[in-house]
């Protein structure tokens, strides 16, 4: 007889302590899911790279292959004066915003001078008439977004490169240091007119826009 009313004691305290379990409805419930943490939207859309390139133009920059250098530098004036309008406005209306000035520089070198502002380098050879036959951008070229984009996101909306691999020092003509092992290219040709995309350590850096048929330089680095 004692040994039945110890079991049924037993009985009943496992029960009751089932219905304490239980009776803590959805509140109590503790979900062993991870929370969620939203990331960063790292997607983006390129523009139509060949409408462009086939143009001549590394979008979004306004200057092209074939405009001169006195066009460059008008382009680079006109922004000039606009930004110090701007910055004359914001002092007037005591806003307390700067604009840094924009500044175009110019550097000969051996095999061809350069004209260069913040984000971008124009080109042109000597006995050319100073018609720009290469540019450099450092200003998301073609919408690749700079160390985001790699070389699976640009072959993905071009297609397979008709190069790839270690650049030629022709094919980073504007870096005055050693073209370094970590440095990668894709190069893509749309009618007259070369496209190179410029990585380091996996990430874009730069683009060049070049005219295949009149840009040719020495292979001696550009000093």
């Amino acid at each position: 007889m004692k040994k039945l009313t110890a079991l049924l004691i037993t009985v009943c305290v496992i029960m009751t302590l089932l219905t304490a379990c239980g009776d803590g409805g959805s509140g109590g419930t503790v979900s062993s899911e991870e929370p969620f943490v939203s990331q960063p939207d790292l997607s983006f859309t390129p523009v139509n790279v060949s409408e462009y390139a086939s143009a001549g133009q590394m979008y979004p920059l306004q200057i092209k292959l074939g405009d001169t250098a006195d066009a460059v530098r008008a382009h680079y004036e006109a922004a000039a004066s606009d930004s110090g309008d701007s910055a004359e406005a914001s002092a007037e209306n005591g806003d307390g915003h700067s604009h840094g000035e924009i500044t175009l520089t110019e550097n000969e070198f051996s095999n061809h001078t350069e004209l260069s502002a913040v984000n971008e380098i124009y080109c042109y050879l000597p006995d050319s008439g100073e018609v720009i036959s290469a540019i450099v951008s450092y200003s998301d070229p073609y919408g690749f977004p700079l160390y985001v984009a790699t070389e699976d996101d640009v072959i993905a909306n071009l297609g397979t490169p008709e190069r790839s691999g270690t650049p030629e020092r022709n094919d980073v003509f504007f870096m005055l240091g050693p073209v370094l092992d970590n440095y990668r290219i894709l190069v893509y040709t749309f009618g007259t007119n070369r496209v190179t995309f410029i990585f380091n350590e996996g990430t874009l850096m730069a683009a060049t826009i070049v005219n295949a048929e009149s840009w040719n330089l020495d292979a001696g680095s550009a000093e």
